[in-house]
């Protein structure tokens, strides 16, 4: 974990993934840390972005497929789900579940 990271500077955290990114586009572990900095500040579709990203570069990156699984899951129980459609076509079916009930689980 980024030292910015761990005292809560989130930007200059991101800022320093990116110009490793810059420097390496294929850095996986790159994307995954950044993938992980954008997760904590809830910016999640970012994260999935990196997590997607980082799978296709390196396929057997457990840490990857973990993260991109739980960003998945925290974007599914979500109660904010911005403005994407899917959101305005489930709402009725989401305000009527219960979140307790269910676990999700990803296969690849």
């Amino acid at each position: 974990m980024h030292l910015c990271v761990l005292q809560g500077n989130y930007a200059d955290a991101i800022a320093c993934y990116n110009e490793v990114l810059r420097i390496d586009p294929s850095a996986a572990d790159g994307l995954v840390n950044r993938g992980n900095t954008f997760k904590e500040i809830g910016r999640v579709t970012e994260a999935i972005q990196d997590y997607v990203r980082a799978v296709s570069i390196r396929p057997n990156m457990a840490e990857a497929h973990a993260n991109l699984a739980s960003a998945y899951k925290d974007r599914y129980v979500s109660s904010d789900f911005g403005n994407h459609p899917l959101s305005h076509l489930m709402g009725s079916v989401f305000g009527m579940h219960n979140r307790e009930n269910v676990e999700v689980h990803l296969t690849f």
